[in-house]
């Protein structure tokens, strides 16, 4: 599906003609909008360092220390939103953009990973109110 959003769009698009039917795929396409690269090459990385599977998902354990292998600088950049906005403070997948306003970021919510690029969200799902567990600056 796309979006609009041209670093998403041409994963997208590559992922269609790559490999048109995976699933579980959210740790791809962000990586590959992250870094700059072809969904066939995060595809790979992400193959070759979690062992991922055709149309399995990676748990963070495995995804986390793989994306910094691919060269994303995930050290110290990490926080929980209630450490930014203060105590019960809750972002959800539709508000995270208010943080996330400038550079590259990697947002986590339970099940899903997605990146947001000066402040737009990089993700065919529909923002909802599902809340962020993590977020990572990234430049």
């Amino acid at each position: 599906m796309l979006t609009g959003n041209k670093h998403y769009d041409r994963v997208i698009s590559e992922k269609l003609e790559y490999s048109p039917n995976d699933m579980h795929d959210c740790v791809v396409v962000a990586l590959a909008v992250l870094r700059g690269v072809t969904y066939k090459q995060a595809h790979r990385h992400i193959e070759i360092t979690c062992k991922r599977k055709y149309r399995d998902g990676v748990y963070p354990r495995d995804w986390i220390p793989s994306y910094v292998r691919s060269g994303l600088n995930m050290d110290n950049t990490t926080w929980s939103p209630r450490q930014v906005g203060g105590v019960g403070s809750r972002y959800t997948q539709k508000t995270i953009t208010k943080l996330c306003n400038k550079g590259k970021w990697l947002v986590a919510t339970k099940g899903h990973v997605f990146a947001v690029v000066d402040g737009v969200i990089q993700d065919g799902e529909r923002p909802n109110k599902k809340p962020v567990n993590r977020v990572w600056r990234l430049e």
